[in-house]
């Protein structure tokens, strides 16, 4: 349990007890690798992935107030990791990446730091559902055979070249493509 900003250099692996063991933040979580195996992560605050080096995140994730992945790809490691009303923020670089893993996870907002091109969605045959909360645009690429579905009573606009197959499904509210 901590509070104000933890940050976690490259290379370095958090490992805290088993399986059943709990992470409890209250702050900015930066970090450039960190693989967790069944841990829970509660942070009241946000959590910024940063650094190229991959992080895999097998372990849900708890009272995020959002999630923003500046370089590097950030792997989930089963479904349902990021809580379901989370804001994502992809910054506008190539490298920035979040890796469904053939995976399904239900995040809030889906947006890009600015309205430039960059910061990439990989779905695989996951399914990414978008309980959008507010009105956001998304200006990276979302790609894989899997599926995007729209939920939540804000607009959610795609200005980037997409090139995912397995559908759109817009269950409530407006989306633009």
């Amino acid at each position: 349990t901590g509070s104000g900003i933890l940050d976690i250099a490259p290379g370095i692996t958090l490992s805290v007890g088993n399986s059943s063991s709990a992470v409890t933040f209250a702050g900015t979580v930066r970090t450039s690798q960190v693989i967790t195996d069944g841990v829970v992560i509660t942070a009241f605050g946000s959590l910024t992935k940063v650094g190229s080096e991959s992080l895999t995140v097998s372990g849900a994730m708890s009272r995020l107030t959002a999630l923003t992945i500046s370089e590097g790809a950030f792997i989930l490691g089963g479904n349902d990791i990021i809580e379901n009303f989370t804001p994502v923020v992809l910054e506008d670089v190539a490298g920035a990446v979040l890796n469904l893993n053939d995976y399904s996870d239900t995040i809030g907002n889906l947006s890009s730091s600015s309205n430039a091109n960059g910061g990439n969605v990989t779905l695989g045959s996951g399914t990414l559902t978008l309980n959008t909360r507010s009105n956001v645009t998304y200006a990276g690429v979302i790609s894989g055979t899997g599926a995007v579905v729209k939920e939540g009573f804000a607009a959610q606009t795609f200005t980037g070249s997409n090139s995912y197959t397995g559908g759109t499904t817009i269950n409530y509210s407006r989306f633009h493509y």
